[in-house]
């Protein structure tokens, strides 16, 4: 089975659960697994970059802010009452 699978598995149990810390550690591995994924597509598909490229974009992911997750809002249910947010 693939990281990703595993990763989704792993969140859908923690959610199911209705474990705040594992939803959100499962989430971060999961998004992890699907960059991962990813990159490696690309990288196949695509000619040899210059070690300055890849510099600039090993660069990109140590400087990486979590600005999506401070932007982003609960849109399941499960997301709302896990952030302890109104299910309407």
């Amino acid at each position: 089975m693939s990281e990703v699978l595993q990763a989704r598995s792993r969140k859908a149990v923690a959610v199911r659960l209705g474990d705040a810390r594992a939803v959100e550690e499962a989430s971060r591995n999961l998004a992890a697994a699907k960059i991962e994924q990813y990159i490696q597509k690309v990288v196949a598909e695509a000619p040899p970059l210059s070690a300055e490229q890849r510099d600039r974009l090993a660069g990109l992911l140590r400087t990486a802010e979590p600005a999506a997750k401070v932007l982003r809002r609960p849109t399941t249910v499960n997301e709302r009452i896990i952030s302890g947010g109104d299910v309407e």
